[in-house]
């Protein structure tokens, strides 16, 4: 099992310049569909941050830019990709594969 939220902010602050890596989604991205690659099964977590309104500064603005990027690009690699929330689960794709 992979977390994707908790990779990306390492990647984001890596030598604690004060400035954000942008480009570091990419190489999450990049990193994790590798692994998957490598392996014959995983599991990438995720979170749905995505769903408010509010204003936020412009590391967080960041975050969730980037976390957007990974998952959109892990997505695309992965045969089974759904949401659970509720006790609900909803796919997205590759429903017929579970």
């Amino acid at each position: 099992v992979a977390s994707v939220p908790a990779l990306l902010p390492h990647e984001m602050c890596g030598g604690m310049t004060g400035k954000i890596n942008k480009p570091a989604a990419e190489k999450v991205a990049n990193e994790l569909i590798a692994f998957s690659d490598a392996v014959e099964n995983v599991v990438f977590v995720s979170d749905n941050i995505f769903c408010d309104a509010a204003f936020y500064d412009e590391w967080t603005d960041s975050y969730r830019e980037g976390l957007a990027k990974v998952d959109r690009a892990v997505a695309e690699k992965c045969d089974v990709v759904a949401e659970f929330s509720c006790n609900q689960i909803i796919f997205y794709k590759g429903a017929e594969l579970v």
